[in-house]
Order: structure tokens, then sequence, then C-alpha cells
């Protein structure tokens, strides 16, 4: 079974541990000057709210989920209501089209302009904002292994790293060493290509130690047994804040991989949609997105703020790939799949995590 933390509700003041909507839906049910936000852990710099609370005087609570399909989840069923919200470019996209995200336009938030409109297209078009954006790729103990270069290292680890291999449980991030290693799109939705992913990963089985995703992982008993696993860049920061041994490091393997952009919402059911497009406005203003992607070393979408950020960063390739994004560079993009192809994703993902479990 995946591992599953319970939502967790910070403020400036206080962290709360929260289980169960019902619980989650009071201790977000605070005065209209709260701004709540349903985000991954650490992916907006503390700094940035703190200027944002000086500036407004408005407090922030934030809530994180530790996988799409939960945060999904939640914002469907509605029962928790959120000012904003980070969801993956298709998750805005759908949710957009069922009317359940607010209009969010430059006339709200005029510091939408510095947005790079090549990454418009992610996000559903005024209901979604375009934040953070790279790669899928590998995360690895440094003290433990070189640089790997390749899919392979995961796919088809050396003896050592046995029992040391993390995987990610996903319908699409999952399938993407074995496809991009046959030379397929990441979004292949022939059966036969599937099989022969699925062949791929069940040989793999006796070297993986999870499927959970690794920044949860690394906080269990068994955290300092994963060398290598699936992440994406930004990952390496967390992993380094929770290891004792501190040595994570990113990597893009040579033979390709996806690229994936985050965006901003705002729920229908806000109770503050006003204060909502003041901070998604505050955070596109370019220094404060500067100032964001410095502190997390994950690539803004916002293009004024570029210019402003370390060259060490800016020139960092796991960061920000010296390509185009859905260029003919090996970076590929998701795009939605079907009901059929959605379907046998996902009952191979669930054999697989069946499988590892009766090892």
């Amino acid at each position: 079974m995946k591992l599953r933390r319970p939502l967790i509700v910070r403020t400036p003041l206080a962290t709360i541990v929260v289980s169960g909507m019902l619980a989650l839906v009071s201790m977000l049910a605070n005065s209209a000057d709260t701004l709540r936000i349903l985000t991954w852990e650490d992916f907006i710099a503390p700094a940035l709210i703190e200027a944002w609370t000086r500036e407004t005087g408005s407090a922030v609570k934030l809530a994180y989920f530790d996988s799409d399909e939960e945060r999904d989840s939640i914002i469907a069923e509605g029962k928790a209501k959120f000012d904003l919200v980070v969801v993956d470019g298709l998750s805005s996209l759908a949710f957009g089209k069922r009317d359940l995200f607010a209009e969010i336009t430059v006339e709200h938030a005029p510091n939408l302009r510095h947005i790079d409109p090549r990454f418009t297209p992610d996000c559903r078009a005024g209901t979604g904002v375009p934040y953070l954006w790279g790669t899928v790729g590998l995360v690895y103990r440094s003290d433990k292994l070189a640089k790997p270069d390749s899919w392979s290292a995961l796919m088809t680890p050396e003896k050592s790293l046995k029992g040391h291999i993390g995987m990610i449980d996903d319908y699409a991030d999952t399938f993407i060493p074995p496809l991009v290693l046959l030379g397929e799109d990441i979004n292949a939705d022939e059966p036969e290509v599937l099989r022969k992913a699925f062949e791929m990963l069940k040989a793999q089985l006796p070297s993986v130690l999870t499927y959970d995703y690794p920044v949860t992982f690394l906080q269990t008993e068994e955290g300092e047994k994963l060398y290598l696993a699936m992440g994406y860049n930004g990952d390496q920061h967390i992993l380094n804040d929770y290891s004792k041994a501190g040595t994570w490091a990113y990597t893009v393997p040579k033979e390709g991989t996806a690229t994936w952009v985050d965006c901003m919402a705002i729920p229908q059911n806000s109770e503050s949609p006003a204060l909502a497009r003041r901070f998604i406005d505050f955070i596109n203003e370019p220094a404060n997105a500067a100032m964001n992607a410095e502190a997390l070393g994950i690539a803004t979408a916002n293009l004024a703020a570029k210019a402003l950020i370390s060259p060490e960063l800016v020139e960092d390739p796991s960061v920000y790939p010296p390509v185009d994004v859905n260029g003919s560079s090996g970076l590929q993009g998701y795009r939605s799949i079907g009901r059929d192809n959605l379907n046998l994703r996902n009952r191979i993902t669930r054999a697989l995590v069946k499988l590892h479990e009766a090892q």
C-alpha cells in the first residue's frame, strides 16, 4: 500500500497535523484575511510568505499533499476551501474546463505579463497561472554512487544498489524510464509498447526498495536505505534537509526525460478570491519570483525574473535545461491521454506495487 502522510497545515506560528477531511475543513475555516494554500511541501519560499505578510498583514496557512491523486481528490470533492492550489498542467486544464477554478487574468494581476508565453499552453489560460517548471530525473546519494548518466542506472542497477532503488507510483511518471529507454513517447498509448515497459519494470522489481515519493520515504525508518530514485529537480534540496548524510544530488539522464509545469489556480469555492489574485500578482513581481526560485532551486516561469537570478542557478542544466522545452532534444511534454491508456497504465502500476509488496 502506498504510504500516505496526513495533510499538514502550517501557519507562521504553528504546525498542525490534520488527520481527516473534516478536521482539515475545520482548521481552514478562519477569517477572510488568511490565505489558505494547498501545495507541495517546500514549494513556496518561507521568506516570500514573510514578505507577503509584512506587506499585506495577511496570514498564510499552507496545507501539503504528496501526490497528484491526493490533491485532485481534495479539489474535486470541494469540502476543504482553499484560496490557492498548486496543480500540474494536466489537472489545470481538466479542472479549468469543469469551471472549478476562478478567473485570473492580467487585469487582476498585472505582473502576469512577465510569464513566459511558452508555458501558457501548459496551464489553462484565464484560470491557471504557470508557476514553476522543471524536469523528471534521478536523485542520488553522491556518497554512495557516482553520478548516474542514464535511466539504465535505475532500471538495471548494479548489484550493490539492490534494495536501494526508489520508483514512483504514478500512471505517467512510472513509465518514463522504460519508455525513454525503448525510444518511445512518454505518452505512448499502444498496448504492446506499454507491455514492453511493464516487462522492464517487472525485471527491475528485485532491486526496488520503495514506490513512495522519495521525500516522503526518506522520513520513514528505512529512509536512509534509499540511494537512487526517480525524482524532480529541486527534490535534492528537500532530501538534503531531511537526510542525516546531506549528500543528495540531481541529474537528468542522457537519453532524455519529461518536463513538468506546475500552475497556480483559485478554486471557485475560495472565500478570498481577491486576496488570492493579489498574492499571484505579488509572487510574480520579478524580484519576488527571482527570490522564490533562488531559494527553492527550481526554475520559474516568470521570464523577467530569470534575469535577476544568479548565473550559478540559471547556468545549472539540472535547473534550467539548455534546450527548448518540448523541442527535439529529448525533453518531452505531458499530454492528455485517453481512458483506455489511463486504465491500462493504472492496472500496470497497481500490479507492480502488489508484486513489490509480495517480495
